[in-house]
């Protein structure tokens, strides 16, 4: 029995890590077929870019930093990996028969074109007549352990809400290089502000903060559709009784 287990646990693993492996590249209705990475790749890059963009507001206070912006943020085309996790807890809705897991995972994260790129020009003294900079960070590297909640279906697509979040701040390294402009080397603390504004960002992902997003509306936008459909019918026929 206990093999039995372990071997449904394995499985069950690696079914979720394949989903959000095609979740992560899938595109969305409306996206070009050959254009950037749609789905949620697309989804968290952009949750990334409004963390970031919150960051950059509280810089652009500072006097030693003047037109700062993010011009470009995607996290690439390698979603996390799996490798090993529990289930915590799960319910079902008896009314729409939804099973709910919540499940702890463990994860790896190699990215594979990742490219978030700042532009800012410093206005001190000692650095008013540089150039205008531009740095881009890559080649991230994260490992850390997650709460996911999945809604499960009765009926294609199957997974509809998903929630996620960091039970604690994850272990993460990365690379900074100029774009343009300067030496990095003659703007002491820059790699600690790039290093702070990345952990200030993931934080907004720790619980019990969290995101979640519709796998449903992603994978079969017309099944979500139909859904509220057959429930508002429901709700006016019983209205009228």
């Amino acid at each position: 029995m206990a093999e039995h287990t372990n071997t449904n646990a394995i499985e069950s693993l690696l079914w979720l890590d394949g989903l959000i492996k095609h979740l992560w590249l899938l595109h969305r209705e409306g996206d070009p077929p050959h254009g950037p990475q749609g789905g949620l790749g697309a989804y968290i890059s952009e949750l990334v870019a409004e963390s970031l963009e919150e960051e950059l507001y509280a810089m652009r206070a500072s006097s030693d930093v003047t037109s700062l912006r993010l011009v470009e943020c995607t996290l690439g085309k390698v979603a996390p990996t799996l490798r090993g996790g529990r289930l915590l807890n799960s319910w079902t809705d008896l009314d729409t028969r939804h099973t709910f897991v919540t499940l702890e995972l463990d994860a790896d994260w190699e990215t594979e074109g990742m490219s978030i790129v700042f532009s800012f020009k410093l206005s001190s003294l000692e650095h008013a007549k540089l150039p205008f900079t531009s740095i881009q960070v890559s080649n991230l590297a994260l490992t850390g352990r997650a709460l996911v909640t999945l809604e499960l279906l009765p009926d294609f697509p199957f997974v509809g809400l998903l929630t996620f979040s960091f039970t604690e701040m994850p272990d993460l390294a990365f690379g900074v290089r100029p774009l343009q402009g300067i030496d990095l080397s003659s703007i002491p603390g820059l790699g600690a502000w790039v290093a702070h504004s990345a952990e200030r960002s993931l934080a907004y992902y720790v619980h019990p903060s969290f995101y979640g997003y519709d796998l449903e509306a992603l994978l079969c936008p017309e099944c979500l559709l139909e859904r509220e459909g057959r429930a508002a019918a429901a709700a006016a026929a019983s209205g009228a009784a």
